[in-house]
């Protein structure tokens, strides 16, 4: 399947992402409150955090070594039954730690059946191999699949739940959906392209690159997610609301920046490995542009619009993370350029350890900074702690990237530009939000007005080669149809 087939694909994952929130958020916040939020966020988060330790780097380091061998079917099954087998295990051990953790923790034991709930798909693990139709640049199947669940998620919310007490059952009935893809997923790759093995595997060669990948992994998200953590043990679950809502949009839109970077790791990995530098260059600048297209805008445009947008769609009961919204939109244009230079440059020219250095630097600095900022300010203050972080670990992986990939040099014109043309966004959220008192007329004039800006500025005035691209395909399309 062609790179720009894979492009499509995780797009349209991506923006069924976005979607499904659209439609579901604003029900579940009114549904089950501030605190109910905070509780099931807490939960999910916790449980988030142990299936880092069930899948260990596998997700990241299964994509590029399966990149590597695309075209060795034999090596192949050797790499997934090994890679299995090693998360069998990972699986047992850590899922039995969960179990016991909310039975011994007095703040967990308290909150137990949210837990059990929230943790019940951590068993199941073994069979998501997302990472090896990945790998195989091959995002069709997971595509699909992925839009099946999620259209389910949304019966399942609007047929069952109807008060605060069918959280559990929500929980639960989702769990379900998404064991039952990953299976299905799982059995779909043993009927029609791997055949497990058991004999002679060799587990020991992956256990020290899945191991420095998995403490990448593991800092990466201990400074992304411990903030909801350190939140409900530091302050109370209303702060963990705000804050949990705020970055949930932020979050929720981040994927759009990074897919032509997922799409193309294996991509990366197979023309590193090959030597082929021109045609490497050429796809990772490529990366890198429609990442400098998309990240300025969101960024600019949540900040411009997150005044009537958090009463509007999360509810009036929300307004406590208007301000929390502000300043974690800021994580978009950081993840953005970090995602290129750490995981799609660092990482899949194997510079492992480099990239283990610079998220440890990022999680010491949010942990620190989480001490001090979340006694004084709660929600505001976790989400300074990220911002800060993300600058750190940010500006540590250009470091390194450049010293260590020197040959790898994106243009950063097309990033300067976008956001030139985003900076008119700031206008309208202010003037909008100011003179119109309905607030979702003020959230849809702020976004027509911000998006026919930035349109017209990046192809007519600064002349952006992607959007420029983007726009010839879809004319394209529409001249065939």
């Amino acid at each position: 399947m062609s790179l720009t087939h894979n492009v499509v694909y995780n797009i349209l994952i991506n923006v069924l992402n976005v979607a499904i929130p659209i439609i579901t958020v604003p029900y579940v916040s009114r549904v089950f409150g501030v605190e109910n939020v905070g509780v099931v966020n807490f939960a999910l988060t916790y449980a988030a955090y142990f299936s880092l330790f069930v899948c260990l780097g596998i997700p990241v380091y299964g994509v590029r070594e399966i990149g590597k061998c695309k075209d060795d079917p034999v090596q192949r099954n050797y790499i997934v039954s090994e890679l299995f087998r090693i998360m069998l295990i990972s699986t047992l051990f850590f899922t039995s730690l969960y179990v016991i953790s909310i039975f011994v923790i007095p703040t967990l034991y308290a909150e137990r059946v949210f837990l059990l709930a929230a943790g019940a798909g951590l068993i199941f693990s073994p069979f998501n191999v997302d990472w090896y139709y990945t790998g195989r640049e091959n995002l069709k199947i997971v595509a699909l699949r992925n839009m099946a669940v999620k259209i389910l998620g949304v019966a399942i919310l609007f047929i069952f739940v109807r008060s605060s007490r069918d959280i559990i059952l929500y929980l639960i009935l989702n769990t379900i959906a998404n064991v039952g893809a990953q299976v299905w997923t799982f059995v779909y790759m043993l009927r029609h392209e791997i055949v497990l093995q058991y004999r002679k595997l060799n587990l020991k060669r992956h256990i020290k690159p899945v191991l420095i990948l998995f403490l990448s992994s593991l800092a990466i998200s201990i400074y992304t997610m411990l903030d909801t953590l350190m939140l409900g043990f530091l302050s109370d679950y209303t702060q963990v609301g705000y804050y949990s809502s705020a970055i949930k949009i932020s979050r929720l839109l981040l994927p759009l920046v990074t897919a032509a970077a997922a799409a193309s790791i294996p991509r990366i990995a197979y023309l590193y490995k090959e030597n082929n530098r021109s045609e490497l260059n050429r796809v990772t600048n490529k990366a890198f542009s429609f990442m400098a297209l998309l990240a300025p805008p969101i960024t600019i445009g949540l900040i411009a619009i997150s005044k009537p947008f958090v009463p509007w769609f999360f509810g009036e009961a929300f307004m406590g993370a208007v301000p929390s919204m502000m300043v974690v939109s800021i994580i978009v244009l950081l993840i953005g350029v970090n995602n290129f230079y750490g995981p799609q440059v660092l990482l899949t020219t194997g510079n492992d350890k480099a990239f283990m250095g610079a998220v440890i630097l990022g999680t010491i600095s949010n942990f620190m900074l989480n001490l001090f900022f979340i006694p004084c300010w709660g929600a505001l203050g976790a989400s300074w702690a990220s911002v800060v972080a993300e600058s750190i670990v940010t500006a540590t992986v250009i470091i390194l990237a450049s010293r260590l990939v020197p040959e790898i040099k994106p243009d950063y014109r097309p990033l300067i530009h976008s956001i030139a043309a985003s900076l008119p966004m700031l206008l309208y959220g202010y003037v909008f939000s100011m003179y119109i008192d309905s607030l979702f007329w003020s959230v849809g004039c702020i976004t027509i007005f911000s998006v026919l800006t930035f349109g017209i500025l990046e192809l007519f005035v600064f002349r952006d080669s992607t959007a420029l691209d983007i726009r010839n395909r879809i004319f394209s399309k529409l001249r065939l149809q």
